[in-house]
């Protein structure tokens, strides 16, 4: 064979050796990511990032696992049945307590955009206090925020009976069905419900707690140690950012992608809502959780009993994976 010829083959194998070593080290990036409910407008820059392929383009691929409510998103993730768990910081702390190894290394939704709905007949949240709410299960924000409102409002609350009925849009239909007297959902699924009729705003968790904690991305401290799992985080973080900066930039077509992951809500109402959560600055357009929002959410947990700990930024939180990503820029 020409000496040529065989300079060219040898480039052609060489090249293929290369191309198959990063699809392996593609393959390598996975994540297994339990939610606490199903697809919405919190967890906006990750649909965003996955519809505009920037996560197949970070060589990640992820499995989303929906479950019913955050403790078992949570628990999934102490016991290895997910690789991150987007879970309420309430949970996080509850876990910590518990002895749990975990932090959350960022965020996709940081602060709160909860309501409380019922039917036209309740005009208070005073009238609640000893009727049925919906909740998405123990220890989750559906269930304890009601309480902390109740609290805070000196309203006595201990005749609440909460009942376990799953997501937002399920929590709304329990109330329209006549089996809930409330429930605490987000703003798109508010939105939707009044439209539908039937039910209407009482109070929004916002005007009360403005800095209270959203969403976080918790994960094993143990993965925080190695290798593979921090590239796999990088890469999600690093798409998330996108995700979340291209919704401050064109809600409008961030509602369209949106969308397509939720179903029974228009796009024009998406679009409606992701521009009131933009100027309520919840998108974690740098990737992390802000410590005053860190800070306030523990705070309140202690003071309302949620918590036995006050919990530092450091002790619940590891911001090197954003860090990182920052550092080397984001497209």
């Amino acid at each position: 064979m020409p000496m040529k010829r065989m300079f060219v083959y040898c480039l052609g194998g060489l090249a293929m050796m290369l191309a198959s070593a990063g699809a392996a080290n593609a393959q390598d990036l996975k994540l297994r990511i339990s939610f606490a409910s199903p697809y919405n407008t919190y967890c906006a820059p990750y649909l965003v990032a996955k519809e505009m392929g920037w996560l197949a383009e970070e060589g990640l691929a992820t499995t989303d696992i929906v479950m019913n409510g955050d403790a078992n998103a949570t628990r999934a993730l102490v016991t290895g049945s997910s690789d991150m768990a987007m879970t309420g910081p309430l949970n996080v702390f509850n876990g910590i307590e518990s002895g749990a190894q975990i932090k959350w290394i960022g965020s996709w939704q940081k602060s709160v955009d909860y309501v409380v709905v019922a039917p036209q007949k309740i005009k208070s949240l005073n009238e609640l206090a000893d009727k049925t709410f919906a909740s998405s299960g123990p220890s989750g924000l559906p269930q304890v925020l009601p309480v902390m409102l109740f609290k805070k409002m000196g309203i006595a609350a201990d005749k609440v009976k909460f009942v376990s009925v799953g997501g937002h849009a399920a929590r709304l239909q329990a109330v329209i069905a006549g089996k809930a007297d409330g429930a605490i959902v987000n703003e798109i699924t508010a939105i939707a419900g009044q439209k539908a009729g039937g039910v209407h705003v009482l109070a929004s968790v916002a005007d009360h707690f403005p800095k209270l904690g959203y969403i976080v991305l918790a994960v094993r401290n143990s993965d925080l140690a190695d290798a593979s799992k921090r590239r796999a985080f990088e890469a999600l973080m690093r798409a998330s950012i996108r995700g979340a900066r291209f919704i401050m930039d064109n809600p409008e077509k961030a509602a369209e992608l949106v969308q397509r992951h939720i179903k029974g809500v228009d796009a024009e109402t998406i679009a409606q809502v992701l521009k009131r959560l933009n100027a309520q600055n919840v998108w974690p357009v740098d990737g992390g959780v802000d410590d005053g929002v860190t800070t306030f959410t523990s705070d309140l947990e202690y003071e309302l009993g949620e918590t036995k700990t006050k919990f530092t930024p450091d002790q619940v939180s590891d911001g090197s994976i954003v860090k990182k990503v920052l550092a080397e820029g984001v497209r």
